[in-house]
């Protein structure tokens, strides 16, 4: 990125403002880093299209522009993620009164196709079973978790999250 232009200085202020209005409101620490994670990005965004605008002068075109840019670097669903994302951010420069109109209210969220995980077969869970194959605790325990995941659908975060109790 080149040099800091008055808008991107505008932006960031405004998203340092944000900042502070999401710990003022108690929202969680991985709603406001994504917020603020959108926000970055879109202040870059602007910034490597050249576009030296004020909030004010945001449209919906730059928000689609944007999204575009990111589906298209990343997938639909990460551009569903920051357009929810963004919407919040431009709510409360119209909540706060830095802007009079939201462009979010022209443009639409992405649609993201239903992404199906193909599911074992029994014979591949079998295979996956055989290799738990044994008496010790290291086999017994793989195996257990492995029917945990089979039979519940779990997640290894949520089971490295579990406890004794």
């Amino acid at each position: 990125m080149g040099a800091t232009t008055t808008s991107t200085a505008v932006w960031t202020m405004l998203a340092e403002r944000w900042r502070k209005a999401i710990k003022a409101k108690n929202l969680s620490e991985l709603t406001e880093r994504g917020y603020l994670a959108t926000a970055r990005r879109w202040i870059d965004w602007l910034a490597a299209q050249g576009y030296d605008i004020e909030p004010a002068e945001a449209n919906a075109y730059h928000v689609d522009d944007f999204i575009t840019d990111l589906i298209a670097a990343t997938s639909a669903a990460n551009g569903a993620h920051h357009y929810r994302n963004l919407r919040a951010f431009f709510s409360w420069l119209v909540k706060r009164g830095e802007i009079a109109i939201n462009p979010m209210n022209q443009t639409d969220p992405p649609r993201v196709p239903e992404k199906i995980t193909p599911l074992l077969t029994d014979q591949e869970h079998a295979s996956v079973l055989g290799v738990c194959a044994g008496r010790d605790f290291a086999s017994l325990r793989d195996t257990a978790i492995i029917l945990l995941f089979i039979d519940t659908g779990l997640r290894v975060s949520e089971l490295a999250s579990l406890t004794v109790d």
